[in-house]
Formats: C-alpha cells, structure tokens, sequence
C-alpha cells in the first residue's frame, strides 16, 4: 500500500477504536477541507460506523462503503447499516464510489476501471462479456454492412461500449422493476 500511495501520509492511532478519537486523524480530515467523506473500515459495525456516526455530528456528509468494509456476519453487517442510515450515513458499494470519481469512461482511467469492473463486477462482466462476443461476431460477418461498421465503431470506443452496457442494464431493471423480469 505504501508503494502505490507514496505521497500519502501514514496516521498512526495507537489505542484508538475510532479514528474519529484521534487528533491527528481529524485534523488530516480538516486539512482537506471537504465536507463529504467516502469511509470504509476493517470492521462495518465499529471502524467504519463509530468514525463515520462522529464524522456526521461533526457536520461532515458521510458515504459508508459497506461491501468494502468487512462484517463478521449477516446480522452484524445489517444491524450496521440500519443504525449508520438511522444516523444519516448513506451506505453505498465500492462500484458506486468508483464510478462516480470515474464520471466518463472515456477519462485517460476508464479503461482500467472497465477491466476492474469486468473482473470484479460479475454482472457488468458478463454484459462486458456479451457485448465482446455480439460485436466480434457482428465483424466477421461482412455481409452486414453498415451494422458492421457500427459494431466496429462502438467496439473502439470504451465510452460508449460502457453507455451501450449501462443502458442494457438500466432497461433490464426497469423490466424487472415493472414487470418482475428481463427478457433476454
């Protein structure tokens, strides 16, 4: 960690179970200036939801990253995320946080982020995935025309391969929302 964040400084917190118990922590936090913390923690119920609970009645807006934050079961991680959204803590997943710093695949990062999404992201990967397999068929397949050529546009470009999956995706869970199921 310390190799891939260099210029980020190390805050020691010898004794503390919140962060947000320590000075220096605080002040590293204060010293941005910014009002709205993205947190996670080894822990959801104590590192992430005790810092986070005091960082609310700091006067800070909170994003608790649940799924990168671990519990030690079901029970714990639910009754977490129930009191953290009682105290006005907005649980969100690593996907949500990543794809709002990203905003734009066509960003310098956009590419690396698709592949971690792919990776990591089953349903995205498999979209990712069939839109590979739709658009490699669609270029082998001359007769097609125009298509083709648009399949090899799209295929190209990562920013509207990216909006191509995400309206794929939002369209199935509006089926799904209204009528209980995608068809495929």
């Amino acid at each position: 960690m310390l190799k891939l964040f260099a210029n980020v400084p190390v805050i020691d917190r010898p004794g503390f179970i919140s962060a947000w118990d320590d000075p220096a922590f605080v002040a590293a936090i204060e010293k941005t200036g910014r009002k709205n913390l993205i947190m996670a923690g080894v822990t959801i119920d104590v590192c992430l939801a005790f810092a986070a609970t005091q960082a609310i009645d700091a006067g800070y807006n909170m994003y608790g990253v649940v799924d990168a934050s671990g519990p030690l079961e079901v029970t714990i991680r639910e009754n977490a995320v129930a009191r953290m959204k009682d105290h006005g803590i907005m649980p969100i997943n690593w996907t949500t946080v990543a794809a709002e710093l990203q905003r734009n695949w066509t960003l310098p990062t956009g590419q690396d982020l698709g592949r971690v999404f792919h990776d990591h992201y089953q349903s995205f990967g498999l979209l990712m995935d069939s839109f590979e397999s739709t658009a490699a068929n669609a270029r082998k397949k001359p007769s097609q025309g125009v298509a083709r050529d648009a399949t090899q546009e799209i295929g190209r470009s990562w920013g509207l391969y990216f909006v191509a999956g995400a309206k794929a995706l939002a369209a199935c869970s509006m089926k799904s929302a209204v009528a209980g199921g995608c068809e495929t």
